[in-house]
């Protein structure tokens, strides 16, 4: 009986310590069947929004968000047939950033956006979209943008 428990604790411990090992993170699958299309430098670019709908994975994975999944932010993209629907919601950073957001939505911008003006700046007007970076670089692109 005592060598039976030995064994049984023995494959538990080994389960519980090497599963996670073998395991692929959830978010890597996502982003690897995200990138099949939206890696692909032309794609999106004839019928998409203007830029196309290419998504640098080197410049992402440099960003704030880098471990973030593809899902996280774009909520509704879930594939069906390797494909997901062609208009997705817009990203909604609130979703994490609730405090940021509320001050955002009291904020000049805000209020612009709210009524509907199509130029109020959004979060990805300062912070990018996937190169987002964070508070302390958005002097550095702003300095940079003025001088293009």
């Amino acid at each position: 009986m005592m060598v039976e428990a030995v064994k049984l604790l023995t494959r538990l411990f080994a389960s519980i310590t090497l599963m996670p090992l073998l395991a692929v993170p959830e978010v890597a699958l996502a982003e690897e069947a995200c990138y099949e299309c939206h890696g692909d430098e032309d794609f999106g670019r004839d019928d998409g929004p203007e830029g196309g709908l290419f998504v640098d994975a080197k410049k992402f994975g440099k960003s704030v968000h880098a471990d973030v999944g593809c899902s996280d932010c774009h909520q509704d993209a879930t594939l069906v047939d390797d494909e997901h629907k062609p208009k997705l919601a817009p990203v909604d950073c609130g979703e994490c950033h609730e405090e940021v957001a509320e001050k955002y939505g009291a904020s000049l911008h805000g209020k612009a956006l709210a009524r509907g003006d199509k130029d109020a700046p959004t979060c990805a007007s300062c912070h990018g979209e996937h190169d987002i970076l964070a508070v302390f670089c958005l002097s550095w692109k702003w300095t940079v943008g003025m001088k293009r």
